[in-house]
């Protein structure tokens, strides 16, 4: 049975501008017997690939933007919804 491991990305699996070696290494481990990780952040896809390659982080699939959007490893998208552009106009008119 394959199993699933989801990891909030900012203060969880990232702590102090950095991630843990020890971390890294049981992710690994973990996906080496045949399990999956993956990183949800609220961050947008942008600014997480950056931090993916910088650190090294092996992945199955990324959920960004607040869940607007799912992608694998390879950046195909599994998953997408783009908020309405006058929903969105509005709500920007309601905080400025």
């Amino acid at each position: 049975m394959v199993k699933l491991f989801n990891a909030d990305y900012d203060g969880t699996l990232r702590v102090n501008q950095k991630i843990a070696q020890s971390d890294l290494d049981a992710i690994r481990r973990f996906m080496d017997i045949g399990n999956r990780f993956n990183i949800v952040t609220g961050r947008s896809i942008g600014m997480i690939e950056y931090e993916i390659k910088h650190f090294n982080i092996p992945l199955d699939f990324l959920i960004a933007n607040n869940g607007g959007i799912a992608i694998t490893k390879n950046k195909d998208i599994l998953f997408r919804h783009d908020i309405d552009f006058e929903v969105a106009r509005t709500f920007i008119g309601d905080i400025t």
